[in-house]
């Protein structure tokens, strides 16, 4: 007969984790600051950074090679 492990009881902490309750909330909490900044003076600057970025990855025009 084989040995029976030791169940250890999680406690609240331990269970939180190891839900999607965590991964649920960063989410919620980025959705929340990315609302924030869109709707701040700051949504010039984020507009322009996200340009530039998308930019960088673009591939170059046939003209330009």
């Amino acid at each position: 007969m084989p040995a029976r492990l030791k169940q250890v009881p999680l406690t609240i902490f331990q269970r939180f984790f190891r839900t999607e309750t965590l991964g649920g909330l960063v989410l919620l909490g980025f959705g929340l600051a990315a609302l924030a900044i869109a709707n701040s003076p700051l949504a010039e600057a984020s507009a322009d950074a996200r340009d530039r970025s998308s930019r960088a990855f673009a591939e170059p025009a046939r003209g330009d090679q």
